[in-house]
């Protein structure tokens, strides 16, 4: 009787020590596949993110497990599924020599307890970026549309497309003074930042020496015919 009262205990201590319950915690998580959005909007120097999952409701009392200190939070409820969302910063500053970097957004799966929330096929990314900012994705975007609210766009692309075992969206990004369609086409094609450079300074100058051929002639040949129309 003493050995089995001896037994017991140590088997007691062994399962409430930290050890013994890490080594009785063998239970694996159960991933399950679920809508993900990932809205991405640049202001101020910096991407704000918002990640969205969209559980079924049968869920709810898993997802009622979120604790106050989670990152993730209950945002409110469309049809069936309940959405829960977690908000994150990443600053984009470019140096004015710099004419493009790449920015790297992870995609996020959702614990909670044994539960782990991944994308399913259906998940996508939206971006909605300054006009000619993004002049590349990974994957690569599936749509570009215009905003009519303001000079920017709006990019989709689709999570399914990352390869097996990627988790990550790149973008590759230029500063203002590349955000048209010949700063594009130099960052897309060209490597070698002095030449990035030179093509600018000759473009300008060019730009210069239009102004003062062509378009001051055409100015004041307009003005003359206006002042003869009035007298």
């Amino acid at each position: 009787m003493a050995l089995i009262g001896v037994v017991l205990l140590s088997l007691y201590f062994q399962l409430n020590s930290p050890k013994g319950l890490r080594q009785y915690d063998l239970e694996p998580l159960e991933y399950r596949e679920v809508p993900y959005k990932c809205h991405i909007k640049y202001k101020d120097n910096a991407f704000y993110i918002i990640d969205e999952f969209r559980v079924n409701s049968e869920e709810k009392k898993i997802v009622n497990k979120l604790t106050r200190n989670s990152k993730w939070n209950i945002a409110g409820l469309i049809g069936q599924k309940i959405i829960v969302q977690q908000h994150r910063i990443i600053p984009v500053r470019l140096a004015l020599y710099s004419s493009s970097r790449i920015i790297a957004v992870q995609v996020p799966s959702m614990k909670i307890g044994k539960i782990n929330y991944i994308p399913d096929i259906n998940s996508s990314a939206m971006i909605n970026v300054p006009k000619k900012m993004v002049v590349k994705t990974f994957p690569p975007y599936l749509k570009k549309t215009d905003n009519l609210a303001g000079n920017s766009e709006i990019l989709i692309m689709s999570i399914k497309e990352l390869p097996e075992g990627e988790n990550t969206i790149r973008l590759k990004v230029v500063g203002n003074l590349y955000r048209n369609d010949l700063g594009n086409l130099i960052v897309q094609f060209s490597f070698w930042t002095p030449f990035r450079w030179l093509v600018f300074t000759m473009f300008f100058i060019l730009s210069e020496q239009i102004k003062k051929d062509v378009l001051t002639p055409i100015a004041d040949k307009l003005l003359q015919i206006i002042k003869l129309k009035s007298v």
